[in-house]
């Protein structure tokens, strides 16, 4: 069995990541902290945690691997490995500040406390933008406001955990971030296999998304025009004789490639065109 943590604080909705999970044959139905779920489909446990309790759960061997945003390693207090990047899935790190509070460009944080589960990034930022304001480091920002500890906060914009955000103003934007999967020391033989197999699962999907399955039927004498039309795009082709006077044509495109070509199809000769979704694809 293949323990994951993921975060309290996690950038994906819990949907969001149960279709991904869904999409990878491991079904869960993720509870409250700190409460595991076992997958009936896949070894796996999964478990949400705070981002210092993962860090000291692979250190100590209680959890295997770790979903966190690529930009918490850096608070860490040990080295973790980084296994894989959710690279299409970028998030914003971004400051906000009461809605009634005075702002006009970033200046107006001069002097002010910021506090965030973020320091080893803001710090830099508000150099690099010669801003003197003070940082503070702050895991629980739900408390920032609440008990006077700050007068902004540094977080990931869109986390659906701090409901408190509909009483802010998003202002500036420090970085962008993404989930990456994490891991300790040396994983024993048996959990690195599934390891193995979850990571070429979420890759499969990743290949996947936005693809379209497409397949055209046309005349045979058409087939020529069709194929030069296809031929601007990268992905697979295959041509099959459906019947004596029909060819099929099975490709993978964008969603957005296919509507962009559609119209173009249908003028060469495109009489019959199949959408179909695409789940995974394995390389």
């Amino acid at each position: 069995m293949l323990k994951v943590a993921i975060p309290n604080q996690i950038t994906y909705t819990d949907k969001q990541l149960q279709f991904l999970l869904a999409n990878i044959g491991v079904d869960s139905a993720l509870q409250d902290d700190y409460k595991a779920v076992v997958s009936n489909k896949f070894p796996v446990e999964i478990r949400k945690m705070s981002y210092r309790e993962i860090f000291r759960a692979l250190t100590n061997g209680t959890q295997d691997i770790g979903i966190v945003l690529h930009l918490a390693p850096m608070e860490a207090p040990m080295k973790v490995c980084c296994l894989h990047s959710f690279c299409t899935h970028k998030v914003n790190l971004s400051l906000f500040i009461p809605k009634d509070m005075h702002y006009k460009n970033l200046e107006s944080l001069t002097g002010k406390r910021i506090a965030t589960p973020y320091p080893s990034v803001l710090a830099p930022y508000l150099k690099a933008k010669n801003l003197k304001a003070t940082v503070v480091p702050l895991e629980n920002i739900t408390c920032a406001f609440e008990f006077g500890i700050a007068d902004a906060i540094c977080i990931i914009s869109g986390n659906k955990q701090y409901k408190f955000t509909s009483q802010l103003r998003e202002i500036e934007t420090v970085t962008q971030t993404y989930p990456i999967i994490i891991s300790g020391e040396n994983l024993q033989a048996q959990k690195q296999m599934i390891l193995d197999e979850l990571i070429e699962r979420i890759i499969s999907a990743e290949n996947a998304q936005n693809k379209k399955l497409i397949c055209i039927s046309f005349p045979n004498d058409k087939k020529e025009a069709i194929i030069e039309a296809l031929a601007q795009f990268e992905g697979p082709v295959s041509v099959t004789p459906a019947l004596r006077e029909q060819t099929i044509i099975r490709c993978f495109l964008d969603e957005k490639q296919f509507w962009d070509i559609k119209s173009h199809l249908k003028m060469v000769g495109a009489e019959t065109i199949f959408v179909l979704p695409v789940e995974n694809i394995i390389k």
